[in-house]
């Protein structure tokens, strides 16, 4: 899984940053604070203050695409971090990768208010194991997913040097691939300092239209999930959607569709009938999206609501992910699919798409 995910994303950036020849970023990020116990069961974990650092590279986003002015110039960069996670015997350190794009929310001529999200891979040096361990009910798996969001206020210092204070929520978690998978979570204070690489050249935000068009996706993907108890068996599960989306903006689409889910980890929940036979294994229901477009990569958050269960248990499911354009008819996947926040399974899959008609919108400021 982790393969295919380190894979995915520097294939996500590679795309994303060919077209960015803007200035370049150096910075070295100073964070301080704590695990947090969204879970009873982790409270335990929670020793000593956590302490992090990290060096990030970026580049500013050069104004060639309608979709860098919309989202006023961004910037694409790779963070490599370490954590010293305050639980030297029962978590130890954890390291991530992650690509991320930084969006400048607001600034003048010497500030800036940014906001730097990232997903990406990452390490935990140690996990649970029933005989050496057991007191590591947060992950089941060495390698996991990295998720980070960072909102901070910077200073220009000098025309290269920036300083930066601000906020950083850090997540791990393998997507239920290896059980438990409680994940971990960090909230820190961080105090950064970057060094600007070569001019910034003034771009200015110019006026753009765009084309609002709608299409429709069939999606489908299989991997494993892993239930308690830890070090168990894996089990199939796959996904097969349909979803018509309504493009409005160069930034946004909004959609609605349904999904069938194959889950054979149903058979381990105390009100699984076998005599419902396949159909026990089986959920669907309709469920409501939103893409936010980074040209041809985007992101998608997703609600839904069961309308079968071949188990009684959870009402609503949610869908968080990345999807890749791969050109016209294609679309390179990966989601979490989760029930209020815990990780139900990931899906990693390939999307046909058909397009639908076009409307001109009327020119716009960026």
């Amino acid at each position: 899984m982790i393969r295919n995910t380190i894979a995915l994303l520097f294939y996500l950036v590679a795309c994303s940053t060919m077209t960015v020849n803007g200035q370049t970023s150096i910075s070295a990020t100073a964070h301080r604070g704590y695990l947090m116990a969204h879970r009873p069961m982790v409270e335990g974990l929670r020793q000593e203050r956590v302490r992090g650092f990290d060096l990030s590279i970026s580049r500013k986003t050069d104004g060639s695409k309608d979709w860098h002015h919309e989202y006023n110039f961004p910037e694409f960069g790779m963070y490599l971090g370490i954590w010293n996670l305050g639980n030297r015997d029962e978590i130890g350190t954890a390291i991530s990768a992650i690509p991320y794009v930084d969006f400048p929310l607001a600034r003048n001529r010497n500030s800036c208010w940014k906001l730097k999200f990232g997903w990406g891979a990452g390490f935990i040096e140690k996990k649970f194991d029933a005989e050496e361990n057991y007191k590591n009910v947060a992950v089941g798996s060495r390698l996991n997913n990295a998720l980070l969001l960072h909102p901070q206020f910077q200073f220009n210092i000098s025309k290269s040097v920036v300083m930066a204070t601000g906020l950083s929520l850090t997540h791990y978690s393998n997507g239920s691939f290896e059980s438990p998978n409680l994940g971990i979570n960090i909230a820190a204070t961080t105090l950064s300092l970057s060094v600007k690489l070569g001019s910034d050249s003034l771009l200015t935000r110019k006026e753009i239209s765009f084309e609002k068009n709608r299409q429709w996706q069939l999606f489908a993907s299989a991997f494993a999930k892993e239930v308690a108890p830890a070090d168990g068996d894996k089990y199939l599960v796959a996904t097969l959607m349909a979803e018509h989306m309504w493009r409005k903006s160069e930034k946004i689409s909004f959609g609605a569709g349904g999904d069938v889910f194959l889950d054979r980890s149903l058979s381990e929940e105390d009100n699984f009938k076998e005599s419902n036979g396949f159909l026990g294994y089986i959920r669907s229901g309709i469920h409501a999206s939103t893409e936010m477009h980074l040209g041809n990569t985007a992101l998608v958050l997703a609600m839904g609501g069961y309308l079968y269960s071949g188990v009684k248990g959870e009402s609503f499911y949610h869908r968080f992910g990345i999807r890749q354009q791969l050109g016209e008819r294609y679309l390179l996947c990966m989601h979490v699919k989760s029930h209020w926040g815990k990780a139900d399974f990931m899906e990693f899959g390939v999307a046909r798409v058909w397009k639908g008609g076009k409307k001109q919108a009327k020119a716009k400021k960026g």
